[in-house]
């Protein structure tokens, strides 16, 4: 997927980059086609977002 922000292609995002929609959580750039069927994303959609998913931060922590 390609993501324009002010008519500008952005190419690096960060790692946790990705759609709410996507249920594999793929990085927003590796995503193909968007869930809502747009052509790019503009990272101004809801289901855009740079935070982690509090089920992945539970998963990874140390277990006692």
């Amino acid at each position: 997927m390609r993501l324009f922000q002010d008519e500008i292609e952005v190419g690096v995002l960060p790692e946790d980059a990705h759609c709410k929609l996507d249920d594999n959580k793929e990085y927003i750039l590796d995503l193909y086609p968007c869930p809502l069927g747009k052509e790019f994303c503009t990272g101004n959609c809801y289901y855009y977002t740079e935070e982690k998913d509090i089920d992945e931060e539970t998963t990874n922590e140390p277990t006692s």
